[in-house]
């Protein structure tokens, strides 16, 4: 015998679980369709290698995707830093009656001796030097195929202009006698080797990693 709607406990089709009016739900809000309700999969593309399923890199430092080892770019900064080398131990840098023959050595002798503002004799004392090495270093670590390294690329690029560009400030004479024009036109096969050198190794670190 039923009451109104509801059928009486003992009556048959009587249930005390809430499920006999009110389907099982899963935990997104969805009917089950029968048996546990599994939880809904969202839908992302499988990961590629160093990455993971959103894309995402699974190591700063593992590589990406989509690059591999630049080695044009690590060939062409290592010929600029041979050229720079090779101007640094091996050539004149001056050669002319102003300041007569001059190696990247005896620059520096000449620029302690006051030929050459405090910022040549920095110049040719260390900081070339010092531009050599770590344009060195950025265009060999800028070829890796690392997000945490592609900073490198800029710092490569910055140094390889910067030894360039420095270069004509490092000649300017400490006094008015010679005039910087008189240095300028002494300069050598050793002074150009370098600044084409440290452009050609700012091109190489700037190029980088390899695309896929």
């Amino acid at each position: 015998m039923t009451t109104g709607r509801y059928p009486e406990r003992d009556a048959p089709g009587y249930s005390e679980s809430p499920t006999a009016r009110y389907p099982a739900q899963d935990r997104y809000g969805y009917p089950e369709t029968g048996g546990p309700s599994q939880p809904r999969r969202r839908n992302y593309q499988q990961g590629t290698y160093g990455r993971n399923e959103y894309g995402e890199p699974i190591n700063p430092f593992g590589a990406e995707a989509d690059r591999r080892f630049g080695i044009a770019g690590v060939a062409t900064g290592l010929i600029g830093a041979i050229m720079v080398l090779v101007a640094l131990t091996g050539l004149n840098w001056f050669s002319g009656t102003t300041t007569g023959t001059l190696d990247f050595g005896q620059a520096d002798d000449a620029a302690q001796q006051g030929l050459f503002s405090d910022f040549g004799q920095a110049y040719f004392g260390w900081l070339a030097w010092l531009f050599f090495f770590v344009v060195v270093l950025a265009v060999v670590l800028a070829a890796f195929p690392s997000p945490a390294l592609r900073v490198f690329r800029a710092v490569g690029v910055v140094a390889g202009v910067a030894a360039a560009g420095l270069a004509f400030l490092a000649i300017q004479p400490s006094s008015g006698t010679p005039g910087y024009g008189d240095v300028l036109g002494d300069t050598s096969v050793g002074f150009w080797l370098a600044v084409a050198g440290f452009l050609l190794a700012a091109v190489g670190a700037g190029i980088g990693a390899q695309r896929v």
